[in-house]
């Protein structure tokens, strides 16, 4: 017993390396998520609701709309979030290509003390206590330097999947991935 755990205790202290290079899909799809995960939590979720239900409540009080055409007036709801969607998108595009450094690989070393970020320009070394939580999603992990600010990391730089799954128990062993 004791022999496989120093063996899983050393596995852990090896370090995890994940390199990847975005491409405007993945960019986008990682620029996407965050935003709407900031959305839902942030609080320009309850601006938003705040500003409908004075919109609402202020019509029907002053009797300036039936029923009927607020429902006439909501249909433009959709017609701006599409159009919104593909203004986001089009800027996303426009930002990866902006930024050339996006467009070369970039690697992360995990280590036990510390993480090394490297692209072809620079090279950082962050401390743990740097992140506030990670997130898991289909194709990406996120690593949140606060609320608004995350690092995504693309699943498909992990060399492989046992290699992947070290990665999530360091983030639980540092109390950055929750269940």
């Amino acid at each position: 017993m004791g022999t496989y755990l120093s063996a899983q205790i050393s596995t852990l202290m090896e370090p995890i390396q994940v390199e990847f290079t975005f491409t405007p899909d993945s960019f986008g799809k990682a620029q996407v998520y965050i935003m709407f995960r900031y959305l839902k939590t942030g609080w320009i979720k309850w601006v938003i609701l705040l500003g409908v239900a004075v919109w609402l409540g202020s019509t029907f009080y002053f009797g300036g709309l039936s029923f009927f055409e607020i429902g006439k007036t909501l249909i433009w709801v959709p017609l701006f979030l599409a159009l919104w969607w593909v203004i986001f998108r089009w800027l996303s595009r426009r930002n990866f290509s902006k930024y050339p450094m996006l467009q070369h690989p970039i690697r992360y070393t995990f280590q036990e003390e510390n993480v090394t970020l490297s692209t072809h320009s620079s090279e950082s070394v962050l401390l743990w206590d740097t992140f506030q939580k990670a997130e898991e999603t289909r194709d990406f992990f996120l690593l949140y330097q606060n609320a608004f600010m995350a690092s995504p990391l693309l699943k498909t730089g992990f060399q492989n999947e046992p290699e992947m799954e070290r990665f999530r128990q360091l983030l639980h062993s540092k109390h950055l991935l929750k269940n």
